[in-house]
């Protein structure tokens, strides 16, 4: 009797070491698990996601931001840039003059909005002119830096007064240097519309861009219509053709302009200016 009775006291000791060993792992489990919540809950708290740029995408200049180049980039709040966003929808469609790359936040000064408007204090006035007044044209995008040229005619010597009168005579308010062409000044594409009056993204579109590339790449199985998807928001190419294009001019300019008119064609172009040439009065220097 005495030896079933030590048996069943072992058995029980066992179980209550198995039921304190549960118990243990029970509270130790429950304590990380709490632990852990806090944790997160604290993380949470201390993070925000902000708008960036999604991995593999690169924002160009001047080109309207798509939906799908966006993704959401976590971002202690001790450390938030001032002018970053949070709402993907306040940056679809805006554009950036600068470029940004992949899981770059998009921030707020980045934006053209209001930056091709007329400075007053240079005494600028904003002035739209037919496209056709300028051959031939490059690929010109609101925000370029073009260079105003003027391509002598032949008889460039020979100017037309505006009464009429041929007469031969040097211009004034610029220099002729060479007999083919001659830089006027440079000055910023501000903006470019159809006949309507609505905004137009290009004078000539690229056939391709880094983004249409980049997107073609990455859904391979439509990428054969990304160039269509694109189209809707005139980054491939304009929906409408262009038929203004506006400028920032001082008087000044516009007077070198209306004297360059009689001695040939206006030419409009984006390229390298050397800091020479980039000529921010009227007249080549």
């Amino acid at each position: 009797m005495s030896i079933e009775v030590i048996r069943l006291a072992a058995i029980n000791r066992r179980k209550q070491i198995l039921n304190m060993l549960l118990g243990f792992t029970v509270a130790a489990g429950s304590t990380y698990l709490l632990f852990r919540t806090m944790d997160q809950a604290i993380t949470q708290h201390n993070y925000v996601n902000v708008v960036a740029v999604k991995p593999g995408h690169m924002i160009e200049p001047y080109t309207p931001i798509l939906a799908s180049d966006l993704t959401y980039l976590p971002m202690a709040k001790d450390h938030v840039i001032p002018g970053t966003f949070t709402d993907p929808a306040k940056v679809v469609g805006k554009r950036t003059y600068q470029k940004v790359g992949e899981l770059s936040p998009i921030l707020d000064w980045q934006l053209t909005d209001n930056k091709f408007l007329p400075d007053p204090a240079k005494g600028e006035l904003q002035y739209e002119f037919p496209v056709n007044d300028f051959a031939p044209l490059t690929v010109i995008r609101t925000g370029d830096v073009v260079g105003i040229w003027v391509k002598y005619r032949d008889d460039s010597e020979e100017v037309i007064t505006p009464e009429g009168v041929t007469i031969k005579k040097e211009p004034t308010l610029f220099k002729k240097t060479n007999p083919g062409a001659d830089l006027l000044f440079t000055t910023v594409a501000a903006g470019i519309k159809d006949g309507e009056g609505a905004e137009v993204f290009s004078l000539k579109p690229p056939k391709l861009s880094s983004q249409v590339i980049g997107q073609a790449i990455e859904n391979i199985d439509t990428g054969s219509d990304t160039q269509d998807r694109l189209a809707a928001s005139y980054r491939g190419k304009p929906t409408k053709a262009p038929a203004k294009v506006l400028l920032n001019l001082t008087l000044q300019q516009v007077k070198v302009l209306q004297e360059a008119k009689q001695y040939g064609d206006w030419l409009m172009g984006v390229g390298y200016f050397t800091p020479d040439q980039i000529v921010k009065g009227g007249g080549n220097p």
